[in-house]
């Protein structure tokens, strides 16, 4: 029996997905992807951009209300995330899986 230490429901569903920051380069980019998967606490999405662990980004996504961690009238969720993890996509050597963690 294995034993999962995530603090939130992860679920895999491909929502669009906004993703901006500031680039290795020092200028400000922006991308357009699709979830891998989402949670309360963060998301994980393909990219061709070069994310670093720790790069602070802002993910934008719509979100059905009983993800939302706090009720909102806006269909979009907007938040600062930091990328925790970034992992080989398999079967793309040009993308790489970026997983950001939400930053409240």
């Amino acid at each position: 029996m294995t034993s999962d230490k995530r603090k939130r429901k992860r679920v895999n569903v491909g929502f669009p997905v906004r993703v901006s920051g500031v680039g290795t380069d020092g200028r400000p980019f922006e991308e357009l992807s699709h979830t891998i998967n989402v949670s309360s606490a963060g998301v994980k999405f393909p990219s061709k951009i070069a994310y670093r662990t720790n790069d602070l980004v802002t993910v934008t996504l719509p979100l059905p209300k009983d993800m939302r961690p706090v009720p909102s009238f806006d269909y979009t969720y907007s938040s600062r995330g930091v990328v925790a993890r970034v992992d080989s996509a398999p079967g793309h050597p040009d993308k790489s899986n970026v997983v950001v963690k939400f930053v409240r």
